[in-house]
């Protein structure tokens, strides 16, 4: 039964209905659901039924009152037809977005499992999200979870960027990574040393038996380095300088550096027709972090100089 017909029915002189008939207008605009937009679509819907409402409060005759709430119903029916429309469209867009994402990392190393999964998990919410609150908290899920790939992303990069500036000889980090971790160290409120060694005797070793032992020399050192001061990893700094950044006030970080330093290194070699033992002497001075890291790091290059 549509309205005019039950108008038919109603009494005309009884008024007692109209305020019955402003509340249901009232809550049909009031429990709309939200568009994209609610100041481009829901305020203006919800102003046409408030006029409608004024309008039907003047209306002295049931009938006519109710021929203009027919007309809210049917303007209640397209605005809720149309965010109906806008919302499936929505959900259609974000999912080929999702997918797109997912078709883009499932061959790169950023993919990880579990991001895989929390993505198809967002694509089948926002699938059953009937309403815009729900779509809004499926969107926020999105965000959150490119975020993540996003760091873990940069994550990678740093390390590759990192691996890729390791010093090809010992696989140490080069001096670009050793001058950022100065310059950090020099801004921190912690107390941080920087030790640096020496190999002296290592000039000598590449004339008398050729840069190939010299190199293996320094591979053995670097080696010896990251096993005793791990997790404090050793940089290769440039020639036979290595830098390391150990934690502490200078006398407690002298005292452990030369209980590992200052007992005899060798270096047993096979050059292939003998058997080479080279002692390893590095001399090595401790640094505190200072104020302009330029002068720590001009320190350090005059120290093997």
């Amino acid at each position: 039964m549509n309205v005019a017909s039950a108008s038919s029915q109603i009494n005309t002189s009884d008024s007692s209905l109209l305020p019955v008939v402003g509340t249901l207008l009232q809550g049909l605009a009031a429990h709309s659901p939200k568009g994209e937009g609610e100041d481009e679509d829901h305020r203006p819907f919800r102003a046409q039924m408030q006029k409608i409402w004024e309008t039907v409060e003047v209306y002295p005759r049931m009938p006519d009152a109710l021929a203009q709430a027919e007309s809210a119903v049917h303007i209640w029916k397209e605005y809720n037809h149309r965010v109906a429309r806008q919302h499936r469209r929505q959900i259609s867009e974000l999912h080929a977005i999702i997918q797109l994402l997912m078709d883009t990392m499932e061959g790169l190393s950023i993919a990880r499992p579990e991001r895989m999964q929390q993505l198809k998990d967002i694509a089948q919410q926002m699938e059953k999200a009937g309403d815009a609150d729900r779509l809004q908290a499926a969107r926020l899920g999105l965000a959150d979870c490119l975020d993540e790939v996003r760091k873990e992303a940069l994550c990678q990069f740093d390390r590759a960027h990192e691996d890729a500036a390791r010093d090809a000889v010992t696989s140490l980090r080069s001096r670009t990574s050793a001058e950022r971790a100065l310059v950090e160290a020099c801004a921190s409120t912690e107390a941080v040393c920087a030790v640096i060694m020496h190999l002296p005797r290592l000039p000598l070793y590449n004339r008398r038996y050729g840069r190939d032992i010299g190199d293996r020399v320094m591979h053995f050192f670097a080696d010896f380095l990251s096993r005793s001061f791990a997790p404090a990893a050793p940089y290769r700094w440039t020639g036979p300088t290595f830098v390391l950044l150990l934690p502490g006030p200078v006398d407690k970080v002298q005292a452990h550096i030369r209980r590992y330093l200052e007992p005899k290194l060798n270096c047993d070699i096979d050059t292939g027709s003998r058997n080479i033992m080279l002692p390893i002497e590095a001399a090595w001075s401790v640094l505190p972090m200072m104020v302009d890291p330029r002068l720590l790091i001009n320190r350090i290059d005059a120290y093997g100089s």
